[in-house]
């Protein structure tokens, strides 16, 4: 395998209000990028972002995490999308909470913000042998982007 150039970004805590798929994937490739679809489609059918008065920004924020603690490699993973929030105080009824964990973790930049660029993305970070947590990763869309090739996108995999 091989090691492929990221950035190295320390992040403090992120606390996010937003949706949870609802459901375990348990592969890369194909399933992930049907399971990104049709979350990032339920996003924007209810208008998430919209219900959601204490948000902090514009970002959305596409989070893929194991449940299962410790999380182990060949666990299935989930994807919840959100936005940053100030507080998770009286969230609209169906938005749940998330707290992305203060650390360490390699930052991988996106150039060309399309679903297909960012899946050729994790597929490089996948195949390579950077050192990973297995705890949350996430990437960060401008809201105007919204899975278009309109922005870069920000990948982080916790280290």
């Amino acid at each position: 395998m091989q090691k492929k150039m990221s950035l190295a970004a320390t992040q403090p805590e992120m606390k996010l209000a937003g949706i949870d798929l609802g459901r375990d994937i348990n592969s890369t490739g194909e399933e992930a990028d049907r399971a990104r679809a049709e979350i990032w489609q339920r996003f924007q059918d209810e208008d998430i972002a919209g219900k959601i008065q204490n948000k902090i920004s514009d970002q959305i924020i596409l989070v893929s995490y194991r449940p299962r603690r410790p999380p182990v490699y060949q666990d299935p993973f989930r994807y919840y999308m959100a936005v940053p929030v100030e507080n998770n105080d009286n969230l609209p009824k169906g938005i749940e909470p998330f707290t992305l964990p203060a650390g360490a973790y390699h930052k991988f930049t996106v150039e060309n913000g399309s679903p297909e660029s960012v899946s050729q993305k994790w597929s490089e970070i996948l195949d390579s042998d950077i050192e990973r947590s297995f705890e949350p990763d996430y990437e960060i869309y401008n809201e105007n982007s919204m899975g278009t090739a309109a922005n870069e996108v920000d990948i982080y995999v916790a280290k």
